[in-house]
């Protein structure tokens, strides 16, 4: 097992961070087991490993995102399911590795019937608490019997 190292480490981040996977670095030698990167990350009292880690995959994302135009461009008639394939997939990770940035973007509009506005009814719960404040304003508000 490869103990911790920080220039180990950081030699994983650079990598990951210029679009290599973890799996991918950790089969080389001397590096560590791609379990252990995720230990070390586990084990991070401080979160400065952790942080590291989590630039090093934003900027992944931003690799995967930018090789995209490169694939298309260079696609040809004859490769254009492979290259679909490929966009596909950097699209699909760069979207999981940064959601904000190359996520889809989902919004959702609530309508009433026909498309009108949304109606709101009183609750049940509404009535009631209208129905006792009428009785304690009465109550309140009546004369006192002497």
């Amino acid at each position: 097992m490869v103990q911790f190292s920080q220039e180990i480490f950081n030699a994983i981040c650079d990598r990951i961070g210029n679009g290599e996977s973890l799996r991918r670095v950790c089969r080389d030698d001397g590096y560590p087991a791609a379990g252990t990167v995720c230990r070390w990350l586990a084990e991070d009292e401080g979160g400065k490993l952790r942080e590291q880690y989590a630039r090093a995959r934003d900027s992944q994302a931003d690799v995967y995102a930018d090789e995209i135009t490169d694939i298309a461009d260079m696609a040809s008639v004859e490769g254009v399911q492979v290259a679909r394939l490929q966009i596909d997939a950097r699209k699909w990770l760069a979207g999981k590795l940064a959601p904000k940035k190359y996520g889809e973007r989902v919004t959702q509009e609530l309508v009433g019937a026909n498309d009108g506005p949304i109606q709101f009814e009183e609750s049940p719960a509404d009535k009631l608490r209208g129905r006792l404040d009428a009785i304690a304003s009465r109550t309140t508000s009546s004369p006192a019997k002497e």
